[in-house]
């Protein structure tokens, strides 16, 4: 089976109207996910929620089929810390270019975690329960979906779930150790420079959650991907766009830095960071 790996972080300063999330008593604001208008898109294709049984216990997932008579891929399509699978399937809007595409989308829910919010186990975040294999749970969606079809497998997600597909320092390791890219893998990373969660460069967190630092994580891909130097180009003053140039196998890796951005999800007539993830997919 061929991998091509979409890596999504979705850290940038959001431009939507906030939603308010109670934790523990406290009412925190955070960004609406994707494009509002997006999500009352009208779908051709059908929906169907699924359940594997795992050694951490039953696991659920939606599969968007759509409406065409060849699957040309599979998504993965992974909510954030505190989400909620249900509304992740529009949230993202990666399903609405489904149809276009021939895009078997797949949104796995994420198990309670850290503060009791649904999680995933990037290894030192957010899962606090190290037993639950995340990997194996996609692994195992994969092979039920796509017993026999070889097609490309996509993995597009938002903060937590970006761990989990690029797997932090673990992952690094084993990107620099064993991992052999496909013909025609891609990498595409949306990051705001002043996220304080999982810091650009460096800081506290980067210490508690051993988060490498964003070009560090981008250098470490495209040294696999055996490209050859960078070109940047600048939106105004928000945003830089990054692509590593002479990729090999027809790999593409690209970086959309938000200079003013946190750890939110940006949507704005510049940039649309569901866009952007769409457009990454797309051959």
């Amino acid at each position: 089976m061929s991998l091509l790996l979409s890596t999504i972080l979705l850290s940038s300063a959001a431009a939507t109207t906030p939603e308010v999330v109670d934790i523990l008593g406290i009412s925190f604001p955070i960004p609406k996910i994707g494009d509002y208008k997006c999500q009352k898109v009208q779908l051709n294709g059908s929906y169907e929620s699924k359940t594997i049984s795992r050694p951490e216990g039953d696991r659920h997932f939606f599969v968007y089929t759509p409406a065409v008579t060849q699957v040309r891929a599979l998504v993965l399509n992974l909510h954030h810390l505190s989400g909620d699978c249900q509304l992740f399937r529009k949230q993202s809007c990666i399903v609405n270019a489904a149809d276009k595409n021939g895009w078997l989308v797949v949104t796995p829910c994420g198990l309670p975690g850290l503060l009791g919010l649904n999680s995933w186990n990037a290894g030192s975040c957010c899962q606090t329960d190290k037993t639950i294999d995340d990997y194996g749970f996609m692994k195992d969606i994969i092979a039920l979906l796509l017993p026999t079809n070889h097609i490309p497998v996509y993995a597009v997600g938002y903060s937590n779930v970006s761990g989990v597909i690029t797997g932090g320092e673990e992952g690094l390791e084993a990107c620099r150790e064993s991992y052999q890219p496909s013909a025609g893998a891609r990498l595409g990373h949306v990051h705001g420079l002043l996220d304080p969660f999982v810091p650009y460069y460096f800081g506290p967190t980067s210490l508690v959650f051993h988060f490498p630092s964003v070009p560090n994580d981008m250098n470490t891909w495209a040294v696999k991907f055996n490209c050859d130097g960078t070109t940047k180009t600048s939106r105004g003053l928000i945003f830089d766009f990054i692509e590593w140039r002479n990729c090999q196998n027809g790999s593409e890796v690209k970086l959309v830095r938000n200079n003013i951005g946190s750890h939110f999800w940006w949507e704005v007539d510049d940039f649309s960071t569901s866009s952007f993830a769409i457009n990454m997919l797309e051959d």
